[in-house]
């Protein structure tokens, strides 16, 4: 759960993802299967459930109320969060050729985690 410190929800996202690539790409996957929006995902109810739960917690965390505007951060965080896993060719091109090396990953990690403490303040 995000709870009261987004960046380091953040952080601990890009860690999974870095280690779970494998899940990056099935949700890939899974978004090009279903990207009718009348097409229901497997466990959808229960996922619904959990991202609004993460929702509530990361609004009571920045003393918010847990709105539609709440949940678009949430979906904003964890996209920073897998983006680079989801594509690594991109960080490579833009952030250059060490961006997914090891000190390169944890740059952009803390870069990341810098960025969502200052836009949460803002």
């Amino acid at each position: 759960m995000p709870g009261d410190d987004p960046a380091d929800y953040v952080s601990r996202l890009f860690d999974y993802y870095a280690a779970h690539p494998d899940v990056v790409r099935l949700m890939m996957w899974e978004a090009l299967h279903y990207r009718s929006e009348d097409a229901l995902l497997p466990g959808q109810e229960r996922r619904v459930d959990k991202c609004h739960s993460k929702t509530v917690s990361l609004a009571a965390g920045l003393g918010r109320e847990p709105d539609a505007a709440m949940a678009r951060t949430l979906f904003t965080l964890i996209g920073m969060a897998m983006w680079p896993s989801a594509m690594p060719q991109l960080a490579r091109i833009t952030a250059g050729e060490d961006a997914t090396t090891p000190e390169g990953r944890e740059a952009l990690r803390g870069h990341l985690m810098e960025f969502v403490r200052a836009a949460v303040r803002g």
